[in-house]
């Protein structure tokens, strides 16, 4: 029974729809279909990454406050959650 679920940990591809908004000094990444776990480990990730100062996950949303605005563009952002999300398993598409 463990190693099916290490199986589908490691191989069962899931998806997700993520919708990325920009405002002046915060990101909202509103993240659909990712468990919570998923959702801290990416916001971690962008975190450590200097992406942000900080950040909380709320309402299945990942808002980062004091958003660096070189490293923020959208297609930055898309860049960095696809490769994290790839890592994950998880089959990303970004709502416009």
């Amino acid at each position: 029974m463990k190693s099916h679920a290490v199986y589908n940990q490691r191989f069962h591809t899931r998806s997700a729809s993520i919708h990325i908004i920009c405002t002046d000094n915060s990101v909202c990444i509103d993240c659909k279909g990712l468990s919570g776990v998923a959702m801290n480990e990416l916001m971690d990730e962008l975190l450590y990454d200097g992406y942000a100062e900080t950040g909380e996950l709320s309402d299945g949303c990942i808002v980062l406050y004091e958003a660096d605005p070189w490293m923020c563009g959208e297609e930055n952002l898309k860049e960095m959650i696809h490769a994290k999300m790839d890592s994950m398993n998880y089959e990303v598409t970004f709502l416009p």
